[in-house]
């Protein structure tokens, strides 16, 4: 069923907003929120605002580069140090040494 429909029996006093949220899906707060934007915006009020916008928790591309770049680097040095040796500590131990001495490995200050 669509909003309109759903809006104009609660405003016929037909439906309760609890009702109407049941009807469409969600909870009665969202459907508060999407009437009181139907009501002020009529049904552009109901588009989807998020769409061509970027996201505001997207962390800069410079800083996404700066993590990821030394990753695949400290993952090639543990892996042509992995070989067992004499006297050199298992290969998962040492993988995990190497991984936390890697600048991508340490907790950002």
């Amino acid at each position: 069923m669509k909003f309109e429909d759903v809006h104009g029996r609660w405003q016929q006093r037909r439906l309760s907003q609890v009702e109407a949220a049941e009807i469409l899906g969600m909870r009665e707060r969202t459907f508060r929120r999407w009437r009181e934007r139907y009501d002020a915006e009529g049904r552009a009020g109901l588009l989807d605002r998020r769409l061509g916008k970027a996201s505001a928790r997207r962390a800069p591309v410079d800083q996404v580069n700066d993590v990821l770049d030394p990753v695949p680097q400290a993952l090639w040095r543990v892996h042509r140090q992995a070989l067992p040796r004499q006297g050199a500590p298992a290969p998962r131990l040492r993988a995990r040494l190497q991984l936390d001495q890697a600048p991508a490995c340490r907790p950002l200050a």
